[in-house]
């Protein structure tokens, strides 16, 4: 079995790469959000309004709730920064004896 090895620079590349992607999916809810306010402006009645709304919650509310979920990992991993950061100060003065 591999090995996991957490480094700073590690560690901050992934979160990098998650707020990077949170900006993807940020960019992808505004698009759908602005070709729904086109849609409801060239096609009106009961139709218009059951497929934006179906749009929206099968869509925008999932890929919201995707965001938060990389909100709270991305809260998690600074997290694990913070705490590798004083593991790291607490124990790299020590010496130990075996």
């Amino acid at each position: 079995m591999g090995e996991i090895i957490a480094t700073k620079s590690g560690i901050d590349e992934i979160i990098d790469m998650l707020e990077s992607e949170k900006k993807n999916i940020s960019g992808y809810i505004e698009s759908i959000d602005s070709e729904l306010g086109k849609v409801n402006e060239a096609w009106e009645g009961s139709n218009s309004t059951l497929f934006t709304k179906k749009m929206k919650d099968d869509y925008s509310v999932l890929l919201n709730a995707l965001n938060e979920s990389l909100d709270s990992y991305i809260s998690y991993l600074k997290g694990v920064y913070k705490e590798y950061d004083t593991l790291d100060k607490e124990f790299s003065s020590r010496s130990i004896e075996v």
